[in-house]
């Protein structure tokens, strides 16, 4: 099942926004140790030891940021942590420029009135004002109202900071620019439905009695794929038209971008372990990182096993055995072609 465009690229923004508002909230949420984390296993031939993959939520909730001893163990051994981005001032730096509308343009000269007036009322709510987003791009206010200044310390930049106090490398997969590039593809009437739309869904969460984001979370904490797939597809179905367009983009051009590059490390440093962390959403769907990786040769797994993990790899494993079935008939074929020709 094709994960929805719009939810996508709602999560993909978050923890930019994370870094750069930073407003903290008190979760009363209790923590608890997940029992089926969004955690893979990646063995490469001729490794001497396994790496890993860590489907992330962009926030900084208990709920996510508190891991499975084998995450922590994980994390604790590697060498080497890659986030989706470098979590350093650099970033900082390029994506406030990124975020910022043109010099001399402010949200009133980009949006109808009665939309920057529904703005303000939606950060009226979330105890905050317009002067401070004023300045920023329609998608950036978007995804500041969408998570309500309940970004604390995001679960990436929080791997990243341990990471990197410990001695270890870090990095990012991809560029500010690169995931940047994206919103870019837009234009300007497609920032300000991004963020009418953006208002819609909130508005139709908070009349049914919802919060958007905490069911999203509850949906993440719980581990369950098809599940945080369902819930996205549903929640975006009168968005799916308007951003089926940036699917491309928003998910399978960057998927084969981080898996490549993930791919290419360990193949680099076959004696270090590395923990690639990149959202969840990444590992799910079609074209994701896991099968990515496994079409590149890797034996990838999700940790700790359990019934539903085993099921949706024997699934994966299934569809690619009938792919080289289908691939040898058709190899077959043509060389039965070529012997009568000769």
């Amino acid at each position: 099942m094709r994960s929805s465009p719009l939810g996508l690229f709602l999560r993909c923004l978050v923890a930019v926004v994370a870094i750069l508002v930073g407003t903290r909230l008190a979760f009363a949420q209790e923590a608890k140790v997940p029992e089926r984390p969004f955690f893979w296993r990646l063995e490469a031939p001729g490794a001497k030891q396994p790496s890993w993959l860590l489907g992330t939520f962009h926030v900084g909730d208990p709920r996510i940021t508190t891991m499975h001893p084998v995450t922590e163990q994980a994390l604790e051994q590697a060498d080497a942590v890659f986030t989706e981005l470098a979590m350093d001032g650099s970033l900082m730096a390029g994506a406030m420029r990124e975020m910022m509308l043109p010099k001399g343009q402010t949200l009133r000269d980009v949006l109808p009135e009665e939309l920057h007036e529904r703005v303000g009322k939606h950060m009226q709510k979330l105890g905050g004002s317009m002067t401070a987003f004023e300045r920023m791009q329609p998608w950036a206010v978007a995804s500041a109202i969408l998570i309500g200044g309940r970004t604390g310390e995001a679960f990436d930049v929080q791997i990243y900071k341990d990471a990197k106090s410990a001695g270890k490398e870090v990095g990012g997969l991809e560029t500010v620019a690169e995931q940047m590039s994206v919103f870019a593809g837009l234009g300007a009437d497609g920032n300000v439905a991004f963020l009418r739309q953006t208002l819609d869904l909130l508005d139709r969460y908070r009349a049914a009695g919802k919060d958007y984001l905490d069911e999203m979370i509850q949906v993440y904490a719980a581990g369950d794929g098809p599940a945080l797939q369902k819930f996205l597809d549903e929640a975006m179905l009168e968005e799916r038209e308007l951003w089926g367009k940036m699917y491309a983009a928003l998910l399978t051009e960057r998927n084969v971008r981080m898996a490549d590059r993930a791919a290419a490390k360990m193949r680099a440093a076959p004696e270090r372990s590395f923990v690639f962390a990149v959202g969840a959403l990444h590992c799910l769907g079609d074209t994701n990182v896991v099968d990515l990786l496994r079409d590149r040769g890797f034996v990838v797994s999700r940790v700790p096993a359990f019934a539903e993990s085993v099921d949706e790899e024997i699934r994966a494993a299934e569809q690619r055995l009938e792919a080289l079935r289908q691939q040898l008939d058709r190899l077959r074929a043509e060389r039965g072609k070529l012997k009568k020709a000769g």
